[in-house]
C-alpha cells in the first residue's frame, strides 16, 4: 500500500508546481494572475506569480510588494529556485540580471550578476557579467574568488570541487575551502 497526506493550499487560485519539495519549510506555488496597465484596465496577458506556502498549505510569501508585476518589467523568481541559508535567487526583467532575497521576499543582494546559485554552505555561487565566477555571502561580499583557470562545482561541508590546468600543462581535480 501506498499512503499519502494530503496536501492543499488554502489560499484560493495558487497551485503547486511539478516540482514538489520543501526547502526550509516553504514549496514553491503559482498563480495565474492577470496583467493591469497604469489605469487598471487588463491588458490582455496573463502571467504566473511566484510564491510560497507552508507545510500547512497557507501561502506565506508572495511577490505583490514589489513594484511591477513579473510579466511587465518588474521582479520575477526563476521557478527552479528555493530557498536555502534564508536566501533565494530572484530575476529582475528589466535588467535581466539576477540577485537574492531574503524569507520577507525583500531583495538583500540585487539583481547584478548574470547567474545565481542557491546558497550553500554559507555561501552564493555567482557568475558576473564579466564572466567571473564569484562565491558571496549573505551580505554581498566576495568570500572567495577562485580565478579563470578553475572551474569549480558548489560548496558541501565547507569544501568546493575545482578543475584545471596547472602551467606545467597537468590537469587536476581536487577540492578548495572558502580561503582558496
Amino acid at each position: 500500500y501506498i499512503t499519502a497526506t494530503p496536501y492543499e493550499i488554502q489560499d484560493e487560485g495558487w497551485y503547486l508546481s511539478g516540482k514538489l519539495a520543501f526547502h526550509e519549510g516553504l514549496v514553491m506555488v503559482y498563480q495565474d494572475a492577470q496583467e493591469m496597465d497604469s489605469q487598471g484596465y487588463y491588458t490582455g496577458q496573463t502571467y504566473q506569480r511566484v510564491g510560497y506556502a507552508d507545510k500547512t498549505g497557507k501561502v506565506v510569501l508572495t511577490f505583490d510588494s514589489w513594484e511591477e508585476p513579473p510579466a511587465s518589467p518588474g521582479i520575477a523568481l526563476d521557478y527552479d529556485l528555493y530557498f536555502s541559508d534564508g536566501m533565494c535567487v530572484y530575476y529582475e526583467w528589466d535588467t535581466g540580471l539576477y540577485g537574492y532575497v531574503d524569507r520577507q521576499g525583500e531583495p538583500v543582494i540585487p539583481a547584478q550578476y548574470r547567474s545565481a546559485e542557491p546558497f550553500r554552505d554559507g555561501v552564493g555561487r555567482v557568475d558576473t557579467t564579466e564572466g567571473e565566477t564569484l562565491f558571496l555571502d549573505q551580505t554581498g561580499q566576495v568570500v572567495f574568488a577562485p580565478g579563470e583557470n578553475l572551474d569549480v562545482g558548489e560548496f558541501g561541508d565547507g569544501l568546493v570541487s575545482a578543475r584545471g590546468e596547472l602551467e606545467s600543462g597537468d590537469y587536476f581535480v581536487g577540492f578548495l575551502d572558502k580561503q582558496g
